[in-house]
C-alpha cells in the first residue's frame, strides 16, 4: 500500500476506535451535544479530532489549533479513556497490598 493511502487508512482507525470508545459510554457521548460542539445526536460525530498544529506554516510560523471545540473532544475522549481503562483493572483498582500479607 503506498504511504498516503496508509496513512489514511491509519486515520480512519483512529477516528473509528476514538468513535467507539466515547460511545461506549451515553452519559459522556452526552457531552458531544453540549457547548461549544452542540451536535444534534451524539452519533453524528465521526470520532476526529482535530490536530494541535496546522500542517503549514503562516509566515514561518506554526499556527497551534486552541480552539475549544477542539479542546472539548480531547476532554471528552480523555474522559472515556480513563473510564475505560478503569474499567479494564478492576482488580487492580480494587486491591489491597496489605490483604496479601
Amino acid at each position: 500500500m503506498d504511504p498516503v493511502k496508509a496513512s489514511a487508512a491509519l486515520a480512519e482507525d483512529r477516528k473509528k476506535q476514538q468513535f467507539d470508545l466515547v460511545m461506549q459510554y451515553p452519559d459522556i457521548a452526552a457531552k458531544l451535544c453540549r457547548p461549544p460542539l452542540k451536535l444534534g445526536d451524539p452519533r453524528n460525530w465521526s470520532g476526529y479530532i482535530p490536530g494541535f498544529c496546522a500542517p503549514e506554516t503562516v509566515r514561518g510560523v506554526i499556527p497551534v489549533n486552541d480552539s475549544p471545540i477542539r479542546a472539548q473532544l480531547i476532554a471528552i475522549l480523555n474522559e472515556a479513556a480513563e473510564r475505560s481503562d478503569l474499567e479494564a483493572r478492576p482488580a487492580i483498582a480494587n486491591h489491597d497490598p496489605e490483604e496479601s500479607q
